[in-house]
Order: C-alpha cells, then sequence, then structure tokens
C-alpha cells in the first residue's frame, strides 16, 4: 500500500509538472469577447542580420503565436477565410498556431504558415504564406510584432503602444466650419535618410462636435527642409464610408505654407526627430551619427501624461477583432477601446474594409 501511494504521489507530480511545461511557453498578450492572443517567447528566433559600422543588426525574426477564439471570433474568421466549406459549425474552431516573420525595419509582418485546430488539436485549415502588411495601430498583430521585437532589441515597443502620450497631437484648428485635430502614432516614428516616417489620424468635428471625417494616413517628411508627402491612407466619411485617400500632389513632396496650421504639425515631428534620435533611429540599418545631447539617447519617449502630447483619444487598446493575416480595419469611437475590448466604449461608427470582420477602430485599435 505504501508503495502504491508512493507511486501515485509520483505520478501526480510528473503530471503537474508536464502540464506547467506545456503551459509555460505561451506567454498572454491580450483578451476580448472574440479572441486571445499569446506568443512563444522562446520561438523568438532571428534568421537574417546586416552588419552595420561592425555591429550585426536583425533584419528578420520569426516567432510562433496563437489565437484562441469565442464563437463569434471562429464565425468571423471562418466567414474571412471563406473555409466554410470545411469548418462548418464555429464550435468546432477552437486556436490557430502560427509562424510570423518580422522585418523590423519596415515594422512588416507576414505569415509562413498558420494552422488552425478544433478542441481536441486536430488541424482542420493550414494556410502559408500570407500577404506582408505593414503593423500600424489599426493591424490585429501589433502585439505579436512589439513583443517578438521586443525579446530581441529590448527598446520598449509593447511599452510605447501602452503609454498615455503614444499619440502626440501635431495641430489642432478652426477649419471652415469645423475644427481639425492631427495626431502623430509615435509607435511608427522610424528615420530613412533625412526622412521621419509615421501614420498620423486626423478628425473633423462640426459644430455639434461630431466627427464628419477621418483620415488615417502614412506619410514621411523631410525633417530638414520640412516638405512631406503622402505614402497612402484612407478616408472616411458619413456618406462614402472608406476610401482611398486622393492625393493631389501625386506622391510628390511638398512644402506646408507657412500660414497653415498644419505648420505646426511639422515643427513639432522636426523636434520630435532630433529630440529622440535613439528611437526614431532604432533598429536602423543606415550609418547613425552620435546624438549630440542628453536628451537624444533615450531609449523611447517621455511616457509621462502630459496634456500637450496626448490628446484624450491616445489610450491603446487590443480589441482584436481583425486578425492576424487580415486587411486594415477600424471603426471611430471618441475614445479607443483599453485591452481586452471594453464594450462599454465601443461606438457603430466608420469600419475600415476588414478580412476579419468589424473593427473596434480608434486609431488605437489593434
Amino acid at each position: 500500500m505504501k508503495k502504491f501511494f508512493t507511486l501515485m504521489f509520483a505520478l501526480f507530480i510528473f503530471t503537474i509538472t508536464l502540464n506547467t511545461a506545456n503551459a509555460a511557453g505561451w506567454y498572454w498578450l491580450s483578451s476580448d469577447s472574440k479572441y486571445t492572443k499569446e506568443f512563444d517567447p522562446t520561438s523568438v528566433v532571428v534568421t537574417k542580420k546586416k552588419n552595420v559600422d561592425g555591429k550585426e543588426v536583425p533584419t528578420e525574426i520569426m516567432v510562433w503565436t496563437k489565437t484562441s477564439y469565442s464563437y463569434q471570433g471562429a464565425a468571423e474568421t471562418i466567414k474571412t477565410y471563406n473555409i466554410g466549406h470545411l469548418i462548418k459549425d464555429p464550435n468546432t474552431l477552437s486556436y490557430s498556431l502560427a509562424q510570423v516573420v518580422i522585418n523590423p525595419q519596415d515594422r512588416t509582418v507576414y505569415y509562413k504558415q498558420e494552422v488552425f485546430y478544433d478542441k481536441q488539436g486536430n488541424p482542420l485549415y493550414t494556410r502559408n504564406n500570407s500577404r506582408v502588411k505593414e503593423i500600424n495601430s489599426q493591424q490585429f498583430d501589433e502585439a505579436f510584432y512589439d513583443s517578438a521585437v521586443d525579446e530581441v532589441f529590448r527598446m520598449g515597443e509593447m511599452a510605447r503602444a501602452k503609454a498615455k502620450d503614444r499619440w502626440i497631437t501635431l495641430w489642432t484648428a478652426p477649419v471652415k466650419d469645423e475644427t481639425v485635430t492631427v495626431t502623430a502614432d509615435t509607435t511608427t516614428f522610424r528615420m530613412r535618410g533625412n526622412n521621419l516616417i509615421f501614420w498620423e489620424w486626423e478628425e473633423h468635428k462640426n459644430l455639434s462636435n461630431q466627427v464628419v471625417e477621418i483620415r488615417f494616413q502614412k506619410k514621411r517628411i523631410n525633417v530638414e527642409t520640412g516638405a512631406e508627402q503622402l505614402i497612402e491612407g484612407k478616408v472616411w466619411t458619413s456618406k462614402a464610408g472608406w476610401q482611398n485617400v486622393s492625393d493631389p500632389y501625386e506622391g510628390r513632396f511638398h512644402k506646408v505654407e507657412a500660414t497653415s496650421p498644419a505648420i505646426k504639425g511639422i515643427e513639432r515631428l522636426q523636434a520630435y526627430a532630433k529630440g529622440y534620435s535613439t528611437w526614431v533611429h532604432r533598429y536602423s540599418t543606415e550609418s547613425v551619427p552620435k546624438p549630440p545631447t542628453a536628451s537624444a539617447i533615450n531609449t523611447q519617449p517621455n511616457t509621462s501624461s502630459n496634456a500637450s502630447n496626448a490628446t484624450s483619444n491616445n489610450n491603446t487598446n487590443n480589441s482584436a477583432n481583425n486578425n492576424a493575416n487580415n486587411n486594415t480595419n477600424a471603426q471611430t469611437n471618441s475614445k479607443p477601446v483599453k485591452s481586452g475590448g471594453d464594450a462599454a466604449n465601443k461606438t457603430t461608427k466608420p469600419v475600415l474594409s476588414s478580412n476579419k470582420g468589424v473593427q473596434d477602430a480608434n486609431k488605437n485599435t489593434k
């Protein structure tokens, strides 16, 4: 009898140890009513490097991620992937594992492989080599990108994404019968030569304080000359929904008029690039001059809640209603929804074209 209890105790300890080992590989990132996102820190590996001034800079990173689905998330995913003929019941789809390839210099990801499983761990569907997409505030994959890049560089991508001053106000001013406010996402800031590349969020409100137009745009400015260029973007109105932005300059650099309120934004971006040189040059494969001042060597910007550094819409959220392999998607709220998908903050506002259903589309939606 004593040997029996000793054996049972040993098996009990072994089972606990095994379960702990199996669970220890996945690190929780966020959850909401549809999706739970995790990644495996031990799977992060650098697959490509470039020698820059005698230093090896990682240029490609691979990581394994896990997405678990509620019924609603599974139904949305099945519809998005057009795999209803393979997975007829959303209750069948439990989770997916994906091997994600990351380019930290361009802030892009693509899925080398993604496999969808039932609750018993049986594979239901496999997808290989998704399209390459850039990470910004509207992408489901942002937390995957941030966590893997931080494992390699330790530069604070996750902290910056959650910072109260993640979004800085470039300018706000009355324009005709509207009030226009433009904010820039500091997580997307990166220098290429003399050009600062970034994503901005522009809101137009009428006299009743209602949002009548939104522009979500990727731009670059030359920090030496102040000239700016529109790279891509979407514009939303209540009548037309989301459409591609029309660029009157057809992709050319142009100077902002000195009398325009937008000149304040150019000046702020120039000051930011100078004051936070290390942050905007992080992961760069260009030779970077040494920062001239102590403020320029900050690994990342100050995350204080100074009102001049962030608008009331600048909290981060992880409302993940747009899957990892899918197109940008957005709805507009007066405030962003925080991690976990706080339903109380959600409103029915504009939605960017999506391959994974409706996204809570504040400028911080992931």
